[in-house]
């Protein structure tokens, strides 16, 4: 009986977390990737042109800017091959889970 107890909290706690909200799980990463949005923004409005990749945002560990053809793409790294990203031209984020 003590068993079924310990079970079931701990494999609700395990399928909330995997249904937890992106913007929920990783709220910390998207306030510090919507500080890189705001420079870009910055640097944009002052220059008339987006920065190149490294010339004015610098982005540490798993954070990215990539500059693309119609916009860019800013965004942090969740795992192997996986990523969170915000895009310029729809101005939404992108959860692939």
């Amino acid at each position: 009986m003590a068993t079924a107890v310990v079970v079931v909290p701990v494999a609700t706690v395990v399928w909330f977390g995997w249904l937890e909200p992106p913007r929920l799980a990783y709220s910390k990463e998207i306030r510090q990737s919507e500080a890189i949005i705001a420079k870009v923004e910055s640097f944009k409005s002052k220059y008339g042109r987006l920065p190149k990749e490294n010339e004015v945002v610098q982005t540490e560990g798993r954070f990215f800017y990539a500059p693309t053809q119609d916009g860019y793409e800013v965004g942090f790294g969740t795992g192997v091959g996986e990523s969170e990203s915000f895009n310029s031209k729809t101005g939404r984020w992108s959860f692939d889970r």
